[in-house]
Parts: C-alpha cells; sequence; structure tokens
C-alpha cells in the first residue's frame, strides 16, 4: 500500500507539474502574440517641443514612431503622404529633420530607411536598424482635408499652399498637383491654361524657385507647347528633365463682361457715354485698373469695347496723357486687335512696351431712346414740345440736320410730327 500511494503522491506531483507546465507556455504564446500584435499595428505620434502629442493638422511636430524617432534616410514626400495619412489627416504640408530640440535625446531612434512608392504605408519599406543620429530626426507638418487643393487638372497655390481663386494673384502652377516646367512655355500657354482656369487671359508668367513649398511636389508636367491660346491646340510631356528653378508661376486676368467697363465725366460722374473710359471702376481706358495702350488698336476695337457697355458703337478715340492720373499708373493691356466689332473677335497681350503717350481715350454712342431727345425753354425748364433740343442732356448741332431728322426725333419723343426747325 505504501508503494502504491508513494506512486500515486508521484503522479500527482507530476500531473501538477505538467498542468503548471502548460499554463506558463500558453502565458509565453500570449504574451509573444502580444508582442506580434504591437509591431503589426505600429504607431505613429507627433509632439511638440514639450513632448506633448499634437493631434490637429498645420502644426509642425517631432515624429515618432512606436516611442522612438524616426531617421530622415531615404525619406520622401512620399514617405511624409503616408504617414500623415496613417495618423488620419489628408496629407503633408511640408516635413524636415534636424536636432533642433532638446526632447530628441529623450528617446531612442526606432526607424530608418522609411522608402515609399506611393503616398500609402502598404507601399512603404523600413528597417528597424539605424546608422543615424538625432540631427536626422524627422519633423513632419500635416494637412487637413480642407487645406488640400482639387488635384486633378490645372490648379494654382500661393506661397502658403492655398488655392488661389481670384484673379490677379501670382500663383504656383500645378497639374494634377505637380508643378510644371518651363521648356518651351509661351504666352500662349500661359493664356491657354489661364483660360482652362476659367479666367480671360493671362497678366504675366515667371519661373523661379521662390518660394519653399515647391520642393514639397514633384514635376508633373514639362514641354509645354501651344500654337493657339486654346488648351486643345497644346502638347506637353509627362517626363521632364528639370528643378525646381524651373517651375511656372502664373498670373490670371478676370474675364471681360459687359459690367466692366464704365463712362465717367471729368468730375468722375455718369458721363452718359462721352468721357473717360472705366474697366472695374478705374479712371481712363484701364484694364483690371490698369491703362489700355493703343498698339493694334482700331476702331474695330472701339466699337467692340462699346458695344460690350451696351452703347450702338463709338463716336470717337484717341490716344494721350491728357490726364494728371495716367502716370501714376500701370499700363495693363496691349495690341487690342479686333477682326470685328464684337469682342469675341478680339485678341490682346497684358506685356506691354508702351508709354503714357499711348493711352486709349474712347467716347461711345448711346443707344438713342425716347427719353435721349428732351425740348427745354430759356430757363432750361420743359419747353412743352417747342424751344432747344437736347440729346442726353447736350445740345444737337445742325451739321446734315434736316426735315426729316427733325420728323424723326419728334416722333421718338411721341409728337405726330415737327411744325419747325431753325439753329
Amino acid at each position: 500500500r505504501r508503494s502504491s500511494d508513494l506512486s500515486s503522491g508521484i503522479n500527482a506531483e507530476y500531473g501538477d507539474y505538467i498542468a503548471i507546465s502548460n499554463m506558463g507556455r500558453l502565458i509565453f504564446t500570449v504574451l509573444f502574440l502580444l508582442l506580434v500584435i504591437k509591431g503589426q499595428n505600429a504607431q505613429f505620434t507627433l509632439v511638440d517641443e514639450q513632448g506633448r502629442q499634437i493631434t490637429e493638422a498645420n502644426q509642425r511636430g517631432l515624429l515618432l514612431y512606436n516611442g522612438g524617432t524616426v531617421c530622415d534616410d531615404s525619406f520622401t514626400d512620399n514617405a511624409a503622404s503616408a504617414i500623415c495619412i496613417e495618423l488620419g489627416h489628408a496629407g503633408q504640408q511640408n516635413w524636415d529633420s534636424s536636432g533642433g530640440w532638446s526632447i530628441q535625446t529623450n528617446y531612442d531612434i526606432e526607424l530608418d530607411d522609411v522608402s515609399c512608392s506611393t503616398s500609402s504605408w502598404s507601399d512603404c519599406t523600413y528597417s528597424d536598424s539605424h546608422n543615424c543620429g538625432h540631427s536626422e530626426d524627422v519633423f513632419l507638418t500635416c494637412t487637413s482635408a480642407s487645406d488640400q487643393i482639387d488635384a486633378i487638372g490645372f490648379t494654382l497655390v500661393d506661397e502658403q499652399g492655398r488655392q488661389i481663386t481670384e484673379a490677379n494673384q501670382r500663383g504656383l502652377l500645378l497639374y494634377n498637383g505637380g508643378t510644371v516646367c518651363d521648356d518651351s512655355f509661351t504666352v500662349l500657354a500661359a493664356k491657354a491654361i489661364c483660360i482652362e482656369l476659367g479666367y480671360a487671359g493671362q497678366q504675366s508668367w515667371d519661373s523661379s524657385q521662390s518660394w519653399s513649398i515647391q520642393t514639397n511636389y514633384g514635376i508633373e508636367l514639362d514641354d509645354v507647347s501651344c500654337s493657339t491660346s486654346s488648351w486643345s491646340d497644346c502638347t506637353y510631356s509627362d517626363s521632364h528633365n528639370c528643378g525646381h528653378s524651373e517651375d511656372v508661376h502664373l498670373n490670371c486676368v478676370p474675364e471681360v463682361t459687359s459690367s466692366s467697363f464704365t463712362i465717367v465725366n471729368e468730375a468722375g460722374g455718369d458721363g452718359q457715354g462721352r468721357g473717360l473710359l472705366l474697366f472695374n471702376g478705374q479712371t481712363v481706358l484701364l484694364f483690371n485698373g490698369q491703362t489700355v495702350c493703343d498698339d493694334y488698336f482700331s476702331d474695330n476695337s472701339a466699337t467692340a469695347i462699346c458695344g460690350l457697355m451696351g452703347y450702338n458703337g463709338f463716336q470717337s478715340w484717341t490716344y494721350g496723357e491728357q490726364f494728371g492720373i495716367q502716370a501714376s499708373l500701370y499700363i495693363g493691356l496691349d495690341n487690342v486687335a479686333c477682326s470685328s466689332g464684337s469682342w469675341d473677335s478680339c485678341t490682346f497681350r497684358t506685356l506691354e512696351n508702351c508709354g503714357h503717350s499711348e493711352d486709349v481715350h474712347l467716347n461711345c454712342v448711346p443707344e438713342v431712346t425716347s427719353s435721349s431727345f428732351t425740348i427745354v425753354n430759356e430757363a432750361g425748364g420743359d419747353g412743352q414740345g417747342r424751344g432747344l433740343l437736347l440729346f442726353n442732356g447736350q445740345t444737337v448741332c445742325d451739321d446734315s440736320f434736316s426735315d426729316n431728322s427733325a420728323t424723326a426725333i419728334c416722333g421718338l419723343m411721341g409728337y405726330s410730327g415737327f411744325q419747325s426747325w431753325t439753329y
């Protein structure tokens, strides 16, 4: 019996050992799986200079991966965009690397050689070993969805990367979210693109690397060559041999409509179709607040502009520096060439080689209606159909005036005819 009891005790102890051993294996397996899961769900965070987590967009922060910094080796815009998207933002605004914050030395360097073929984290490779110092730590600024521009087609952005929607603002030209190189680019290309953007044409264009944000973009378009100012007549290449110093900047002019022009008298009041021609409320014949040069200007040009303003045509036009204010204005429009009296037939350019002695002045003929003519007595009051004939408040000369003229005017004013006329 003692032998049997001993054997039973040994078996019980061995069973307890087996149970404890199995429990240990289970705990080890759980811990191992947790470590694997943690590795698969790597966490990016951004922290400020005090180490506090950043959750809002448009704030520069130190990039951390699983609580350690990220080295800049192989890091690109694609990597920055992918990580910002992982953080729940729309994309990246900019990134840099430096050792500027004292808190950096509180962290280990956890990630290196981050290389992304697209802006999706699933297309990125990286290494968890490194050969870096904290001077190579990545800092990142992400953007919110409201900051993002339409990535399709052409857009203009300002120095902060915000989309430009108004005319007369110089902007960096983007195509599908990347810059445009200036190879083969001309005034025709600039005008075609401005028209594509919904403007009347281009005011100016240049190429330079004048803004720091340019390096945040790839170069998407090169060799833009246009035979006319229509985008359908343009060719281009989506490969390039350019640097950002060749990025195109563009300034477009607004569409010209019937409300763009007005005419004022010398005091700035309503000129009744005779006086200084204004564009968008500016004095003299102005285009976008600037004077218009007389190069290629013709009777067709005068007719087209007067017609656009709602007049029957033009009475006269001239050029010269007749008013003191002209010297304080820029010359904004040149080579206004019209093949007919319709504004649709006109072309123009915003680059000029003129002086203010070539500024255009214009006198339009208003539409004649029953209220255009009046007859006043000697005191200037209502002449009751007998007295001095006025046209829009001004006298009428007798040159070529006839009985037919008198009959027509009296009829237009609602009378049955004329009794007599003299001068």
